[in-house]
């Protein structure tokens, strides 16, 4: 679904010609995105492209970690991996379309804001003059990308990380716990407590959105890259199916899932002191995780039943 060549580079090419390399505090530009007024933010991965519309209320950082927040942009920043940046102006339809893409240190889109109608041309430009870079030549050094193979699982002290597992009281817990162990995300689901995890057919995506808008359920949706999450929450009722593909189009929220590029998908139980909260997860061929998707709760509340319910009775991957 992407091009072979890296997004940095395809920008890269055009500096002179519609595109401007910037650089400076990654972290400054995007405090700078207020001023822009309502956007349309995209993030995505090999799987699945994610779009919110309407304005950053605000965004704060505490270190490496940021957070957008509001109705509309609700982000999560991880800006270790932030490394490359471009604006973009280029005539659509005879009016200028403005667009910011930020990258990793392989080139991968990490996120972009585009402009609306509504959106401040002007804030675009005082962000762009101030952090335009004098290097403005059409190519664009990379590193390259070395997989990091998973431990053998005879290497891997299965029954203790099933016993950690089991004892887990908060979700936060779950990444430092198949860290701990030296596993994958994906190696820790299928080493996992076998009652506390279902593998789900990779169609899932669209069962889930379209048994939501049949139960009336409305459900978390994380998506992104390491460098970004973008948060949906709420329910969907319009969807669509083009070819590999199965979009959602709300208002203020698209998603759109290339199946074929979902390996492997999970349900995922990970216990907390008010219960088990439920997760479906979804993981692309190379072992990637580009979405999971929470029923809606707050933090000191057990899981709703609508959301378990939902999960529930989706089929399992050989049903």
């Amino acid at each position: 679904m992407q091009s072979d060549t890296p997004l940095a580079r395809q920008l890269a090419s055009r500096c002179g010609n519609g595109a401007i390399r910037l650089e400076g505090n990654w972290k400054k530009i995007l405090k700078a995105m207020p001023q822009l007024g309502p956007v349309r933010c995209h993030t995505r991965n090999r799987a699945i492209l994610h779009d919110r519309f309407g304005p950053y209320r605000w965004v704060r950082f505490i270190f490496n970690a940021g957070q957008t927040g509001g109705p509309e942009v609700d982000l999560r920043l991880f800006m270790q991996n932030w490394r490359h940046g471009f604006a973009l102006v280029e005539e659509k339809e005879g009016a200028p379309e403005r667009s910011l893409h930020f990258l990793d240190k392989y080139g991968d889109a990490i996120h972009s804001i585009y402009l609306l109608e509504e959106s401040s041309p002007e804030g675009f430009d005082a962000i762009v003059n101030r952090y335009r870079s004098p290097d403005q030549e059409p190519d664009q050094p990379l590193e390259l990308r070395k997989p990091k193979p998973e431990k053998p699982d005879d290497e891997v002290d299965v029954e203790g990380f099933r016993t950690r597992w089991r004892k887990m009281w908060d979700t936060h817990q779950f990444f430092g716990l198949h860290r701990k162990f030296g596993l994958s995300r994906l190696q820790a689901l299928r080493l996992a407590p076998p009652e506390l995890v279902r593998p789900l057919p990779r169609t899932v995506g669209r069962s889930l959105f379209e048994d939501g808008a049949r139960l009336d359920v409305g459900f978390m949706t994380f998506s992104g890259n390491r460098g970004c999450l973008q948060i949906h929450n709420g329910k969907a009722t319009r969807f669509s199916n083009g070819g590999e593909w199965f979009h959602v189009r709300e208002a203020d929220f698209h998603l759109h899932i290339h199946e074929p590029s979902v390996a492997y998908a999970w349900e995922v139980k990970k216990p907390t002191l008010f219960g088990n909260v439920t997760s479906v997860e979804l993981f692309d061929g190379d072992g990637e995780n580009v979405a999971v998707f929470y029923g809606k709760r707050g933090r000191l509340e057990k899981e709703h039943a609508d959301w378990r319910g939902l999960v529930g009775q989706l089929p399992g991957l050989h049903s």
